[in-house]
């Protein structure tokens, strides 16, 4: 079993240094044993950080997965879940070896869309402090309830 997460920086400014932003995925990563953390450009240096990874862009991150990973977009959305997209509360259960890809709070990840196995959309009372960490601590500690982890 692999659980791998890939995630855009935050826009600067969101967060006053590297550090902050690290600090709070650390703790979800951590937690729920995420076996494999990518950040999205390659922005700065998180040498000191040997439990993230950087790669240049969202399709170079993808192609770096291993063979039959399971590729799973978290949106956040205002409105019903669109027709080719799964509510996160109807999921019955995680694949095995999985990769959930998430935007930051400003950035989009739609044209990627068309790589995804499966887009799973969480309904978010605002895109603003909430979607990122929130959505991945959420799908998380799902993945743990159901697959009894």
């Amino acid at each position: 079993m692999t659980v791998t997460v890939i995630v855009r920086w935050e826009d600067k400014g969101y967060f006053p240094t590297i550090v902050n932003e690290l600090t709070f995925w650390y703790n979800i990563i951590k937690g729920f044993n995420v076996d494999r953390f990518v950040m999205i450009p390659n922005i700065a240096d998180v040498s000191d950080f040997t439990w993230v990874e950087q790669i240049d862009t969202l399709k170079n991150a993808l192609l770096t997965l291993k063979l039959n990973t399971k590729k799973i977009f978290l949106q956040p959305s205002r409105r019903p879940v669109e027709n080719n997209h799964t509510d996160i509360t109807t999921v019955t259960s995680h694949p095995i070896d999985v990769c959930y890809v998430l935007s930051n709070e400003n950035t989009s990840h739609d044209e990627y869309l068309h790589l995804a196995d499966e887009v799973y959309t969480i309904i978010s009372p605002t895109y603003k402090e909430f979607f990122g960490f929130t959505a991945l601590a959420m799908v998380l500690y799902d993945r743990m309830i159901k697959e009894g982890l």
